[in-house]
């Protein structure tokens, strides 16, 4: 999440698109208003599945900063070629 948050904060438009999306899926008029109450009541399964931008954005921070570092896989004859003689 932190990958995500740092990402959005660097590209201003990116996270207008984000905003204006939850606004419009969530359908609320005035967002200064809403109490974190009134947000946690309408953010179900279905709303977030029509966040398609919010959808994307965060599997491209996934894709640039993924959670699992990639692992390679070596045969065991690459890993003895490798090896320092002792």
């Amino acid at each position: 999440m932190s990958w995500f948050i740092y990402n959005v904060c660097q590209k201003k438009e990116v996270e207008q698109k984000i905003y204006e999306e939850v606004k419009q899926v969530l359908a609320f008029d005035n967002v200064e208003a809403v109490t974190y109450e009134e947000v946690a009541n309408h953010l179900t399964y279905e709303a977030l599945s029509n966040m398609n931008y919010l959808h994307a954005a965060l599997t491209e921070t996934l894709r640039l900063h993924p959670a699992v570092p990639r692992v390679t896989n070596n045969t065991i004859s690459n890993i003895i070629k490798n090896m320092p003689l002792v």
